[in-house]
Order: structure tokens, then C-alpha cells, then sequence
């Protein structure tokens, strides 16, 4: 199952570089997701019929003191969990947690985790 177009229709609600394992670019702000499982959920005639992706997305916000301004993480929270629901994500839930880079730096995560279920379609 691939469901990398719906993870990178996150850049269009948050405005964020979006990237798949790992964030290569030069933004202080971006999402990264992963497949966390993939695997089968309804069997039938030998065959799979529907699997499910579970999804992993980290939000990195890096906050540098003094003059910049923090991102309205919860906002932020709310939109990405509604964009996740209107397209067909379950058991959309989220964590926020936040560390100290340096004296003048910190940074804050949004790890979201949700599932997704789709038919396997022939000879995919």
C-alpha cells in the first residue's frame, strides 16, 4: 500500500516541507513520516483482500532565540489531524514533546500515529 500522496498533501495544509524517512533540507520547521507496518487485514481465496499502513509523522519545529516566533503548534495539531481524518486515516492520535538544543534553541515534536485501511487492488 502506498499512501505517499496523501502524507505529502500535509506541505499544502501546513505549509511545510514534507519528506518521506528522513528531512535532507535546510528548514528549521518540516514533517518527516514513515511506514511503521504494513500488512495484511481481511484474506481470502489465498489472496489479500485489504491491508493496513500504520503511519508514523514527526512534526519538527525548531524554535531559535532571540526574534523568532513559535509556530501555533496546537492549531498546526488540529489541522493535520483533520486533513489526516477527512482522508480516511483511523485512530488518529498525537504527542507533543519538546528538548533543549542549546541555550538558546529548542525544539519542539508533533508525533502523530494513524492507520491506514485500503483495498488491495489485482495485480498490484
Amino acid at each position: 500500500m502506498n499512501i505517499n500522496s496523501i502524507m505529502l498533501g500535509l506541505e499544502g495544509v501546513t505549509g511545510l516541507e514534507v519528506e518521506e524517512d528522513s528531512y535532507t533540507g535546510t528548514e528549521d520547521e518540516y514533517i518527516v513520516f514513515d511506514y511503521a507496518d504494513v500488512r495484511g487485514e481481511l484474506f481470502g481465496d489465498n489472496e489479500t483482500l485489504m491491508e493496513t499502513a500504520s503511519m508514523i509523522i514527526n512534526i519538527t519545529l525548531i524554535k531559535r532565540k532571540p526574534g523568532k516566533n513559535e509556530t501555533n503548534y496546537q492549531g498546526l495539531a488540529v489541522d493535520v489531524a483533520r486533513y489526516l481524518a477527512e482522508n480516511d486515516a483511523i485512530g488518529v492520535s498525537y504527542s507533543v514533546f519538546s528538548e533543549k538544543l542549546s541555550d538558546e534553541d529548542e525544539v519542539r515534536h508533533l508525533v502523530f500515529e494513524c492507520k491506514f485501511t485500503k483495498e488491495v487492488e489485482e495485480n498490484a
